[in-house]
Parts: structure tokens; C-alpha cells; sequence
């Protein structure tokens, strides 16, 4: 059963992250919530056993699942019907809506029982493992996740490497190999060619890859089992393909779209082409994405004016890597090569880029696309904000220009940009999905002006970004109009003449399964963020538009049903999730909603039944936080005893990269401190830094007072507006922009509790400390100062990871306890005061929050055993805390790093050195909020002596200290 279950986690962790096929994510959620999941993955267990123990064949059953293969089609390209440009004349339009629209090619997945994806996934595991060790480095694409790690394939969570990170490094590897050579004075060119219709042309030679497993009986069944899939699966599709595509598949031809193997067998097979090239060209660089091939040639005898057809004649030609072919099409005899080692598959003279570089020329050209390659790249680094605001009409068109930028008439077309319109969609879901502020109307109509005619075909993989932004806004009847306007265009769909000719000679009804394909697309699509919502989402919707199509079938189901079907297996998408985990729960309310007010009801805190198959890893600040929240929640719990519930979730769900976190009380002379201290050690195992000196960011930022008391008011709502939010975005993005922090600190009560989670996956994600004041927490009638530090790390096997320290305040000021008893609430405090001391990144420091420091005993406790401190406020009486900071610095003979909220300022950093050098950075005031560096020389090095007879020598090294700081504006 281990086999099995390992496999259908990698199958679901796969379905998962894969945004295009929406048809395999509602089979698997229909199969994981089906009443007899259990018995049919006890059945398929059963079976493999069966193949690993004799290596024969259950027929009865396999043929069972074999009877229930067929496809799904979805469009792939819709005619243009722009008017002809006759000579130089040109006509443009942005007109996208027609009378009919013209399919002249289809995609084809495959549909199976799931039974069939996991025996392809456990093929992967044991066959496609042995096929991959065997490929090159310069295979890119389709690259199974298992070099480097000690764990063994079968417990190794991923399947695939992900996809982004190599098709970046395919890519970007190319460039920077052309630019250095060009950079030494050789010339260079750059070749880039497409295989046509790969998985639909592509040869499987069986026998090479049984021999690879030919004394594994269990091997060979696989092989045989796949076989027959792949084998039934194109006698499907050939019925199809014969009608739709002008290539004819042959009988050995073609492999499953949609099977994770397929990727593997396409790798091994082109492998042999892969290596001809190399052999034959010896390009300074050869990369192969799936069917995509880059190759960089250095000093090429080619004459560049001679153009491509000479460079193809030359370098492929007569190396016998292509051969010439002439295709008679029913339009015009196209020449087109095919692969000299794999002739049925071809590449067309379009498809072949030729780009020459002369290095006694300009290389301006080359230098153009890395830059924008860089800027591209970290847009994705930076959250969203208020002046990253443009419009859908400024960013999703390309304008094509044919002479200077200035002349009008120098526009000769305007296309669609899909990579731009998904970065769009997905920015302004991130902005809006945490607060209150509702969707620009501007933006609302130019993205159903968007949406008109062919381009509701092309962009169809967009569909669920679309819906989750309007539901995510509470736009109901939005939602209702964007569908019905995508069902009204696909009720026009038509095939072009070619094609139409085809069908009606065979008589098939393929336009009707493409059309039903289809609208079922469509359909998971708004199920998906459906399955966001509460799960009485359908009774409780405003727009009776909304509710009637929520009632329309997918397969057997209606939407909402499905919706349903989504959220129980947690295939919906866990980034919207307001607060970590809360979807593994029973919980039946809005996943989006942000966590503010009331806090929600849960009635089982239980996550381990849906985490055993969870679709993706599940980080140990995640389940922290699940704890804080929880503690928070259930009145029955106490918050300070979030720690153990972390560590019986860890044991519980049998984690196996848990964090290498080490929290003890503390002694000093033999015996435990009064208050309490507790170390906790936080390994950080990239060293090279550790000889460097801290870089510390302050945030100048305004907490106001309004803020502050509406999210503990009754009835209050916190303040989650945009422009708070964007505030926040631009102090992080800050930290991460040139000289980067090691560690941010923000104010006492300055972020809004439903906004935690998104610090901590910041902090995770881009490996800084934050140390912040949340706003109070109100659960039965008692309010929680929290002081939140957020450790990150790498995990032993390559994942990021964060500590979480969410410490309750100690003692409260006589004002803030008379603010919150005006409202009838109690400030809760530990039932016994303890501090915390962190060890983490080579430097030791703790933090206090405001009040605490003003006592004398509890922070001389760490006298001699901080590198820093660092101190959160909400005060006003700033010239009183101000002899405490000066002084406190020297007692401790440390640094102190104090942020305060903005309107009363004093933030700054303070040295224990003589009055004029004591105060690097000091800030206060002003109409925008900012973020001020400042560097901590040396501090990881020194390792201040600690102990007995050591503070004279302390003392003398840190006034050895140089500190400078900078501005981050």
C-alpha cells in the first residue's frame, strides 16, 4: 500500500501545481471524496503487489480500466479573419468578436481511471528514474525531482524539478554563454528550433527501454502495462487526430498527453538527436526544454548575409542532423525538415531562428533581452503596490512597430500578451485578497473588453485567475456575466472548412465533444475558487444569475457540487488561503476572507486526515501559525502553549523535515532565571555569510491610533485598506532592494493580525528576519499584545523554512490597559513573565516590547549575553524612553535596534559608545513611510565574550566598532 500511496501523492502533488489541465484536478478530486476511494486504493495496492510479487498481470481488472480511456479536446488556435494586407498597405483592428469562430487546431488529454495515472506514476518512480540518470545535464524539461537528497524516490515528495526554475535555467544559460563569448572577441550565433507536434509524432522504442529493466520482472510488467495504455490511448485518438490534423498519426506513433511518463519517454527518445547534435556541431551550447532547442554556436562559419537558408543547409544539412522534405498540404507545398535520427518528427523553416552575432559589432541586441529577462525576473520578487497600479489596456498588448516609435504609422500590429495578462491577474489578486478596498472599476471593464470574441479561446488557461479575482472582490454578478459571456462565444464554435470536410465525410461528432470539452472547462475553472467560499456559498449568493449557473452540471455533478468536491480533496489553490491550514480542517466558512473581528468557529481542529494526502509540502511556519491560531481561537487553550501543539503536529503527521530548532530554558549559575529565558537556537546552514556584518532595517511607520483601537473595538472592523497594505508591500519590497536586510523591524501594534501570515511566508521566501508588533487579538473578552520574530533557515533537504516566536507581552502600560478597559477587555499577559534569547545567523539578540523594557531587573538578565536588541514601541513619551535606551545599551554593552511608530519617531539604532557617536540612525515623522538601513559592523565576528570577568573586555572591543548606515529610499 506504501507504493501505492507514495504515488498518489506525487500524482496529486503534480495535479496540484499543473494550471492547465483542469480535467485530471476534477477527476482526482471526484476520486479522493468518492465513498469508495478507500476500497479502490485498497483494490489497485492489491494489484501492484500482485506485479512485484510474480510480476503477472490482474487482466481481469486491468482491462477493466483499459475500456474506460478516451480523450478530452480543447481548442488550440482560432482563424484570424483580419482583412488581407495587400503590398505595404496595413489594416488593423481590435475588433475580436466575429459571427463564428473557426477552430483549425485541437489539444487532446488523455481521460482515464485514476488507476491508470498511478501505475504511470509509479512507472516514473521505477522505470522513469533509471531512463532519467541516464540523460545529460542540457535535458531541461521534464526532469525527475530526485538528485541530491538523501531521501529515496519513493518518499521524496516531488516527482518533477520545477518547471519554471529549468526552463529559466535552459534559457538564461544560452545568454550568458553568448555574452561572454561575444565579451572575449568570438563570434557567435544563437539557433532556436521547435519540433512540431511532438508527443503526437514522436516514436517509442520499447525494447531500449525494457532493456534498461530487462532483469526486473516488476520493471518489465510496468513497461508492458504503460505499453498497452499508450497503445489504446492513440487508437483512441487517431479517430480524432485523422480529422484535426493535417499530419496523419501513424499506428507506432504518439504518446498521452497528460501522463507524467510521457515527458520522460520524449526525453529519452530525442536523446539520441540530442547527442548527434553535440557530436556533430560542438556548440559552446546545447539546451533542450521538452521540444524546444536552443544552440549557441561559437565562431560559425556561416556568412551572415546569406541568410537562413544557407545557415540550415550548412549546419544541419550536410551534418545529416535534418532531412529535406516537401509536404504536400491541400493549401501549398510547404518544405519542412525532419530529424535525420527520428524522421517522424519535423521542424518547419519558420519554426528555425537564426540570431548572428559579430563581436567586432554592436551587442546591443543580445544585452536588450538579458535586461529584460532580469527586470522580468524581479518583478516576481516584489509584492504589489499602490503605484504598481496600471491598467490591464497599459500591460496585456504588445504593439508591433516596423520603423521609429514616434510615427504613428510605423505601427504595424498589435497582439496579446498572455504572460503579462496572467502576471496582471495574478498581482491584483494578491492586492486585493487581504483588503477591504473593492476592485477599481476601470480595471473591471477593461478586462471584460479583454474578453470578447477569439480571445476567450486563447486565453482559456486564464479563465480561473479571472473568477478568483471577481469572487475574491464579492462580485458576483460579475462572475455570472464573465461566464455567460465565455458560454455565448463558445456556442459559436465552428471548425474551419479543411476540417469540416473531414467530419462530415466521417460523419463524427467531434465538434459536439469539443464544445461539451470545453464548457466543462470552463466550468472547473469557477469551481476551483468556488471551492474558496463558504460551502453554503450557493444559498447565501446575491446574484441569482450566479446561483442558477452554480446549479449546471459538470459530468455528474452541478458546480457547486464540485466546488464542494475541490475543497474536500484541498485541490483548490492553498495561496488564497487566508490563514495557513484552516483548509485542512472542518471548517466550512470563506477560505479568502482575512482573519479579523471575530475569529471563525472551528469545530475540529483536526488536519490530520487531509493532510496524509496533502497536495503540496506543508512549511513548519505554517503549522505554527495553525497553532498560534488555534490557541487564540479555542478559549480552552492558552496561547503561551503554542510550542506543544507544534511539536505534537510534527509527530502526528510524521514529518520528516522538520526544522533543526532548538528552544531550552536558560540557567545562569546552575539555576532557572526569575522571569524565565528561554534560548532558541535557530541553525542557519549557509555559512558564507557568516562572517559578514548585520544589515538591519527600520521601519519608520505610522501604527495610528484609530488603527489600533478598531481591531479591538467591538464590532470594529480592522483597518485592511489598500493603501495600508501597499504602505506595508513597499517597506518589504524595500528590504529585499539593494544593500538587503538581514533582519526588518517594524513597530509595536503596526500590522493588522490577519496580514502575519504574509510576513512570515515573505520572511521565508526571502530568508529575512522581521521582527513586528501584531495589532490585539480579541477572543471572549480578553485583547493579546503579541510581538511576533520570525526566524528563516534551509531545511536539510532544500527547502526554506521559518521560526516563529509569537510572545505574549509581559506587562502592559497603565494607558493601553485603561484603553482596552474602556471596551469592557482584559490585557492578557503570560501567567508567568519569560523573555526569549535567539541564536540565529552567528549573532545572539532578543527583543522586548515597549513597556517590558523599563524594568530593570528582567533586562539586566541579559547583561553579557546579546550581539542586539531590539526593542518594538507604541510610545509616546519619548525623551522618557530615551534614558532607558541610552542607558540600556550601555549596561548590556550591546546595540539596541528600536523602532517606534512613526507620528512620535525616535526609531533608531544606538551603539554603547559616547554621546555624539552613539546614535547611528535615528528617524521620526513625515508623510510616507520608509525603511532605514543600517549596518551592524562586525557583529557576527566579535561574538561578544559572555560570562564572568568579561564585560571590561566587551566593552573595549565593541568601542572598536565602526558602524555606517544608509538610507534604503
Amino acid at each position: 500500500m506504501n507504493l501505492v500511496q507514495s504515488a498518489y501523492k506525487k500524482l496529486k502533488q503534480d495535479c496540484y501545481y499543473d494550471t492547465v489541465n483542469l480535467f485530471l484536478r476534477y477527476e482526482m478530486a471526484q476520486f479522493e471524496v468518492s465513498d469508495d476511494f478507500n476500497d479502490r486504493m485498497e483494490a489497485l495496492s492489491d494489484f501492484v503487489d500482485d506485479l512485484q510479487d510474480s510480476g503477472e498481470i490482474d487482466e481481469t481488472q486491468f482491462k477493466r480500466w483499459l475500456k474506460k480511456i478516451s480523450c478530452w479536446c480543447l481548442p488550440k488556435a482560432i482563424n484570424n479573419s483580419e482583412p488581407e494586407q495587400n503590398g505595404d498597405s496595413c489594416f488593423i483592428s481590435n475588433i475580436r468578436t466575429e459571427r463564428q469562430y473557426e477552430v483549425n487546431s485541437v489539444n487532446y488529454f488523455i481521460k482515464a481511471p485514476i488507476e491508470l495515472f498511478i501505475l504511470d506514476v509509479i512507472w516514473s518512480m521505477k522505470v522513469g528514474v533509471l531512463l532519467d540518470r541516464r540523460l545529460e545535464e542540457y535535458c531541461l524539461g521534464n526532469r525527475l525531482e530526485y538528485a541530491g537528497h538523501e531521501l529515496p524516490m519513493d518518499e521524496n515528495g516531488k516527482l518533477f524539478k520545477i518547471y519554471h526554475r529549468q526552463y529559466s535555467m535552459w534559457r538564461d544559460t544560452a545568454i550568458d554563454k553568448a555574452k561572454k563569448a561575444l565579451e572575449n572577441g568570438t563570434d557567435i550565433m544563437i539557433i532556436g528550433l521547435d519540433i512540431m507536434q511532438c508527443y503526437y509524432h514522436i516514436k517509442v522504442d520499447w525494447n531500449s527501454i525494457e532493456a534498461v529493466v530487462a532483469n526486473d520482472y516488476f520493471g518489465m510488467s510496468l513497461c508492458t502495462i504503460l505499453k498497452r495504455i499508450s497503445t489504446k490511448y492513440i487508437k483512441k485518438l487517431r479517430k480524432n487526430t485523422e480529422i484535426t490534423h493535417p499530419t496523419v498519426m501513424a499506428e507506432d506513433e504518439g504518446l498521452p498527453i497528460g501522463l507524467s511518463s510521457s515527458g520522460i519517454i520524449a526525453n529519452w527518445a530525442l536523446n539520441i538527436f540530442d547527442q548527434a547534435v553535440r557530436s556533430k556541431l560542438s556548440p559552446l551550447y546545447y539546451g533542450r526544454y521538452v521540444d524546444d532547442i536552443l544552440i549557441v554556436l561559437q565562431s560559425p562559419q556561416i556568412n551572415a548575409p546569406d541568410g537562413c537558408t544557407s545557415a540550415i543547409d550548412k549546419l544541419f544539412i550536410e551534418t545529416q542532423l535534418l532531412n529535406t522534405q516537401s509536404e504536400d498540404t491541400e493549401s501549398d507545398d510547404n518544405i519542412v525538415y525532419s530529424l535525420k535520427e527520428l524522421p517522424s518528427l519535423k521542424i518547419q523553416p519558420n519554426k528555425l531562428i537564426f540570431q548572428y552575432f559579430d563581436a567586432k559589432h554592436s551587442h546591443a541586441g543580445l544585452k536588450e533581452f538579458s535586461r529584460e529577462i532580469l527586470a522580468q525576473a524581479s518583478e516576481f520578487r516584489f509584492l504589489p503596490v499602490g503605484d504598481d497600479l496600471r491598467g490591464l489596456d497599459d500591460c496585456a498588448y504588445d504593439l508591433i512597430y516596423k520603423g521609429s516609435l514616434n510615427k504613428l504609422r510605423s505601427v504595424v500590429g498589435m497582439e496579446e500578451n498572455s504572460f503579462e495578462l496572467s502576471k496582471y491577474l495574478s498581482r491584483r489578486i494578491i492586492q486585493y485578497r487581504l483588503c477591504r478596498d473593492p476592485l477599481n472599476p476601470e480595471s473591471l471593464e477593461q478586462l471584460f473588453r479583454f474578453y470578447k470574441g477569439r480571445n476567450v479561446f486563447d486565453f482559456c488557461r486564464l479563465w480561473e485567475k479571472v473568477f478568483t479575482l471577481l469572487l475574491t472582490n464579492k462580485l458576483e454578478a460579475k462572475c455570472a456575466q464573465f461566464y455567460n459571456q465565455c458560454e455565448d462565444i463558445i456556442g459559436k464554435l465552428e471548425f474551419d472548412d479543411p476540417i469540416y470536410k473531414r467530419v462530415q465525410e466521417r460523419k463524427s461528432n467531434l465538434l459536439t465533444d469539443l464544445k461539451d470539452d470545453i464548457l466543462t472547462y470552463l466550468n472547473c475553472a469557477l469551481a476551483i475558487p468556488l471551492g474558496l467560499m463558504s460551502t453554503s456559498f450557493q444559498s447565501k449568493c446575491k446574484s441569482r444569475k450566479l446561483q442558477r449557473i452554480l446549479s449546471k452540471e459538470i459530468i455528474e455533478d452541478t458546480i457547486d457540487d464540485a466546488a464542494y468536491t475541490f475543497r474536500e480533496s484541498n485541490l483548490i489553490r492553498h495561496q488564497f488561503v487566508s490563514y495557513p491550514l484552516l483548509n485542512y480542517t472542518s471548517y466550512d466558512g470563506n477560505l479568502i476572507s482575512p482573519v479579523s473581528g471575530e475569529l471563525p468557529k472551528v469545530d475540529d481542529w483536526s488536519i490530520d486526515e487531509k493532510a496524509v494526502y496533502s497536495p503540496r509540502y506543508i512549511h513548519n511556519d505554517e503549522l505554527q501559525l495553525f497553532a498560534i491560531f488555534q490557541c487564540l481561537c479555542d478559549e480552552d487553550e492558552n496561547p503561551e502553549e503554542y510550542h506543544q501543539h507544534v511539536e505534537s503536529l510534527i509527530a502526528k503527521l510524521e514529518l520528516k523535515n522538520e526544522p533543526q530548532v532548538v528552544r531550552k530554558s536558560k540557567k545562569k549559575n546552575g539555576k532557572l532565571t526569575k522571569p524565565k529565558l528561554f534560548t532558541i537556537k535557530c541553525d542557519q546552514p549557509e555559512k558564507a555569510n557568516e562572517n559578514k556584518s548585520i544589515v538591519v532595517g527600520i521601519a519608520n511607520l505610522k501604527a495610528s491610533e484609530s488603527d489600533i483601537e478598531r481591531a479591538y473595538r467591538p464590532n470594529g472592523k480592522q483597518n485592511l485598506s489598500f493603501k495600508r497594505q501597499s504602505n506595508l508591500y513597499g517597506l518589504l519590497n524595500s528590504a529585499i532592494e539593494g544593500d538587503k536586510c538581514d533582519i526588518a523591524v517594524f513597530p509595536e501594534l503596526s500590522i493588522p493580525y490577519a496580514w502575519v501570515s504574509t510576513m512570515a511566508a515573505f520572511s521565508r521566501k526571502h530568508q529575512i528576519a522581521l521582527v513586528f508588533g501584531a495589532e490585539h487579538v480579541v477572543t471572549a473578552g480578553e485583547a493579546h499584545n503579541i510581538v511576533f520574530t520570525l526566524l528563516p533557515y534551509h531545511c536539510r533537504y532544500g527547502q526554506k523554512g521559518c521560526y516563529i516566536s509569537a510572545r505574549l507581552k509581559n506587562y502592559y502600560a497603565p494607558a493601553e490597559k485603561e484603553g482596552l478597559r474602556v471596551y469592557g477587555l482584559d490585557a492578557v499577559s503570560p501567567a508567568k513573565p519569560y523573555y526569549e534569547i535567539f541564536r540565529w545567523g552567528g549573532t545572539t539578540f532578543s527583543v522586548f516590547n515597549c513597556f517590558e523594557l523599563t524594568n530593570i531587573a528582567h533586562r539586566g538578565l541579559m547583561q553579557s549575553e546579546l550581539d542586539f536588541l531590539v526593542t518594538v514601541a507604541w510610545n509616546k513619551d519619548v525623551r522618557y524612553y530615551d534614558h532607558i535606551l541610552t542607558s540600556t545599551s550601555r549596561d548590556l554593552h550591546c546595540y539596541i535596534v528600536h523602532s517606534n511608530t512613526s507620528q512620535y519617531g525616535d526609531s533608531r539604532v544606538i551603539a554603547p559608545k559616547r554621546h555624539e557617536e552613539m546614535n547611528d540612525v535615528r528617524i521620526k515623522g513625515g508623510m510616507n513611510s520608509v525603511l532605514m538601513k543600517s549596518q551592524l559592523a562586525q557583529v557576527r565576528q566579535n561574538n561578544f565574550p559572555k560570562g564572568k570577568n568579561s564585560q571590561k573586555k566587551a566593552l573595549l572591543w565593541r568601542n572598536l566598532l565602526k558602524i555606517r548606515s544608509w538610507d534604503s529610499m
